[in-house]
């Protein structure tokens, strides 16, 4: 119990005490009217009052105690929610930091991995090399014991090289002669776009500016795939693009059938995107499709449109391809060769007339010898060029010498070296005894079909030096 409540009960009792005593006093006088006098009556309201003030005070205090108990408990609660908050910010706080460290060990963690890979992998770039050297070395203890043997006889690995080498440095040349126009980014949908073109036109018979002019759109696009930003070209992309190059050859070789179509070709520069890709195809990829339209444009092809062929380096792209393996293939790229070299010295008659080599007192049979001299001295325009950059050697070593090819392919490159040496095929020392050891031993056999071969062979490399005695 509190001071006030006791002091309350006190002052009520004393109230109590003195109202029981009043009407004790009435009560012994029942026989008498008893009328209050007026001090008893104003005792009797000031205790009334003093009771009632009493009260008011009690409920005032009580009212004050329960604002300030109120007060106390939102002051206790408002303090326990800081707490709580600050509670939770510590332990926000820790959670991030145990987060942060997890992650810290484990990346910690990773870096011995790391290391180890990197040393692992130069381990292993170093073990690579050290074969590599131990190989150079043994190859070059080799050829230093079999020097004598391997210059005479080379083996067909090292022609394949040999001939890479010199597709590699012609290819260089081509791309800075040629006027190939540079790539552009091209997507899926673009791409997927100009194959239904070129699809729709898979029947076309005849041809046209506009047709050609896809045909050349079509291999620029195929350029740009094979050519460009490999990271952003897909296998799907790659696939569409090989698909378009065949349907192009086809069409190509179908529309091609007049002169007329093969300027269309060399104006729209369909010409120099056909004979880039023969450039960059593989030998063990190259479609013959492809090879025989570039062969139907050089059989068209008149004698100022042949010789743009070969400015655009038709020969030396087909020359890269002779270690095919496919003899169709094979044949088809002899034979365009052959009817480039052929037509090469059309454009020689036209550059030097008759009137210039012969005089009119050697028009008769007496004067004969001197006229053929006359002509024997103007070379063939491409001749120079063709042992310089290689492709007699190709035409040498990747078909006469190849076994694997037939005696009537072999025929066709005695033909070519025959249209482009007029005084007779001019061999390299290095590949003279192979060759006509191999002519000797085929003409003197059992089997007919070799005796012709050797025998027209043989006539080839000797028929036009005979013509030299008239010196």
């Amino acid at each position: 119990m509190s001071n006030f409540e006791g002091l309350y009960e006190v002052k009520a009792d004393s109230t109590s005490q003195s109202l029981k005593q009043d009407s004790d006093l009435l009560q012994n006088s029942p026989n008498q009217s008893v009328i209050p006098t007026s001090t008893q009556i104003a005792h009797i309201q000031d205790t009334i009052n003093t009771d009632d003030q009493s009260s008011q005070e009690q409920n005032t205090n009580q009212q004050q105690k329960q604002d300030e108990e109120i007060e106390d408990d939102q002051e206790n609660q408002q303090s326990q929610n800081q707490r709580k908050n600050q509670e939770q910010i510590d332990l926000d706080i820790d959670d991030k930091f145990d987060e942060e460290f997890k992650n810290f060990e484990q990346d910690s963690s990773q870096q011995p991995i790391i290391l180890q890979e990197i040393e692992d992998k130069l381990n292993y770039q170093n073990e690579d090399l050290q074969q590599d050297l131990q190989i150079v070395k043994e190859e070059n203890e080799k050829e230093e014991g079999n020097e004598q043997s391997l210059n005479q006889k080379k083996n067909k690995k090292q022609i394949e090289l040999e001939i890479d080498d010199k597709f590699n440095e012609e290819y260089n040349k081509f791309e800075q002669d040629s006027a190939l126009q540079p790539i552009q980014p091209i997507n899926l949908d673009q791409l997927k776009e100009i194959e239904e073109v070129i699809n729709s036109q898979l029947d076309a018979n005849q041809a046209s500016f506009d047709l050609i002019d896809q045909l050349t759109d079509a291999l620029f696009a195929v350029r740009s795939v094979q050519t460009g930003d490999q990271d952003q070209i897909s296998d799907e992309m790659i696939d569409i693009a090989e698909s378009v190059v065949l349907n192009v050859a086809k069409i190509a070789h179908e529309i091609i059938c007049e002169v007329e179509d093969v300027d269309l070709a060399i104006q729209s520069d369909f010409i120099v995107e056909l004979v880039d890709l023969i450039n960059r195809t593989p030998s063990d990829q190259i479609q013959i499709e492809l090879i025989s339209a570039i062969y139907k444009f050089s059989l068209i092809g008149s004698i100022e449109q042949t010789d743009k062929m070969y400015e655009i380096g038709s020969i030396q792209a087909l020359s890269s391809k002779l270690i095919n393996q496919d003899m169709k293939i094979l044949k088809y790229i002899l034979r365009t060769i052959f009817n480039i070299v052929k037509n090469g010295w059309k454009k020689t008659n036209q550059s030097y007339p008759q009137e210039q080599l012969l005089s009119p007192s050697q028009t008769s049979l007496t004067t004969f010898p001197t006229e053929l001299q006359q002509l024997l001295v103007i070379p063939h325009p491409y001749h120079s060029d063709l042992e310089g950059n290689g492709v007699i050697r190709s035409l040498l070593e990747g078909v006469l010498m190849n076994q694997d090819v037939s005696n009537l392919d072999k025929l066709e490159v005695y033909k070519i070296l025959d249209t482009l040496c007029i005084v007779g095929i001019r061999i390299p020392d290095d590949l003279q005894q192979p060759i006509i050891s191999e002519l000797s031993e085929l003409i003197v056999s059992d089997d007919e079909s070799n005796q012709k071969y050797s025998s027209l062979a043989l006539s080839y490399l000797s028929i036009n030096k005979c013509m030299i005695v008239y010196k």
